[in-house]
């Protein structure tokens, strides 16, 4: 349904080659959009996730090209881990569910951190 849903691109982002951060990428459409980002030509996927055993399915379907990692979006030390870990990610998809007033605060929190995405996704 990927292909159908986007054709061959995440809403209008190229993702081949690319270098991605998928947040609540352990279900549902983040899980969606990680799988269909490995499919389109991603060379490497971070899942961010609350619980690192949850993404393990993904990271046994595809191997070195999905990282699993630690980032909950309500702790502020994961988000400045995350960033420190996924140092060379292209382009966020941010899918967590998250308030607006706390969606405003993630983002101030990457444009500090030493995440240099050219692109952030808000789904």
């Amino acid at each position: 349904f990927f292909r159908e849903l986007f054709g061959g691109e995440i809403m209008g982002y190229d993702v081949s080659g690319k270098t991605l951060l998928v947040t609540g990428a352990n279900r549902g459409i983040g899980r969606a959009i990680v799988k269909g980002a490995i499919q389109h030509g991603a060379i490497k996927v971070y899942a961010a996730v609350r619980s690192l055993d949850s993404a393990d399915s993904l990271v046994k379907e595809f191997g070195k090209r999905v990282v699993a990692i630690y980032l909950d979006l309500e702790d502020s030390q994961s988000i400045t881990n995350a960033a420190a870990t996924a140092n060379d990610v292209e382009i966020i998809v941010n899918n967590a569910g998250v308030l607006e007033n706390a969606t405003r605060s993630v983002n101030m929190r990457y444009r500090h951190s030493n995440v240099k995405s050219k692109s952030t996704l808000w789904v």
